[in-house]
């Protein structure tokens, strides 16, 4: 009898830590419901009043990142045309001329990508339903490192079919064999592992690997290593991927590939296939 007091008196602290933990995982939807007691109520309407907070700041800033690529779009397109025009015709220009034209090129389609991947980040949302279907993990692998430019042959692993949105994990996937070209030397080889109730996709990379206590803060939007100063990108593939890959209930995680580089792991979880 006494323990069942004490689960009963302990309850509304609990539900108070599991929401706090679900707003801490990204749920902004996570409420405390009040529960009558004159001791924890208070503590119910302060925390759910900063998690509307922290559900309005967010939503604000998603639509003015919104709205300044949109706004930049256009204007970032006609410079990348002209640009890129002088750079076809580079070779009649002085050496250093066609240099400076070179690296004006380059550093606008940047820009172009990072406004690409503004609007893509401001987009995602966890309420947009998924467009759930019948997808071949493996022959969508092969295919996205097909049409990104990777040999097919990387590709190895489990034929395993789940319904899932193949958008999105193609998106998943294209930004983590992106990321390994990009940062990490290349890919060395991409896995399909088919699981109990999931299916993993592993990416290898030839890089040096991601060290233990940096492996979440890669995934934060705009974080480049220390050693990819002067590469292409913004640091916002790898926040998309993940962004990506928990809206359809996966996640990417990383340790170390027997490559001797980092491995990313996607995990989408199984949904049987329809026949």
């Amino acid at each position: 009898l006494g323990l069942y007091f004490v689960n009963y008196l302990l309850r509304p602290v609990r539900q108070l830590a599991d929401s706090a933990r679900m707003l801490a995982a990204g749920e902004l939807g996570a409420r405390v419901h009040m529960t009558g007691d004159p001791d924890l109520d208070p503590l119910a309407v302060t925390f759910n009043s900063v998690a509307d907070a922290l559900e309005s700041r967010l939503a604000r800033e998603q639509r003015f990142s919104a709205n300044v690529s949109h706004e930049l779009r256009s204007p970032v397109t006609s410079v990348l045309g002209t640009a890129e025009l002088l750079e076809t015709r580079s070779g009649e220009l002085p050496a250093r001329e066609a240099g400076l034209v070179t690296v004006l090129a380059q550093q606008v389609r940047r820009l172009a990508q990072v406004l690409l991947d503004l609007l893509e980040i401001s987009r995602i949302n966890p309420e947009t339903p998924p467009q759930w279907e019948s997808v071949n993990i493996k022959q969508l692998c092969v295919e996205c490192a097909r049409h990104r430019g990777f040999d097919e042959s990387l590709v190895h692993g489990d034929e395993v079919t789940i319904r899932t949105d193949a958008r999105r994990v193609e998106r998943v996937v294209g930004n983590l064999m992106e990321n390994a070209r990009t940062h990490a030397g290349g890919v060395v080889r991409v896995q399909v592992l088919a699981q109990f109730d999931a299916v993993q996709v592993l990416v290898d990379d030839a890089g040096p690997g991601v060290p233990e206590e940096l492996r979440e803060r890669v995934f934060e939007p705009f974080h480049r290593g220390s050693g990819n100063l002067g590469r292409e990108g913004a640091g916002l593939g790898l926040a998309i991927a993940r962004d990506q890959a928990m809206n359809i209930g996966g996640d990417i995680t990383i340790t170390n590939s027997p490559e001797g580089g980092a491995r990313f792991i996607a995990q989408f979880p199984t949904h049987e296939a329809s026949s």
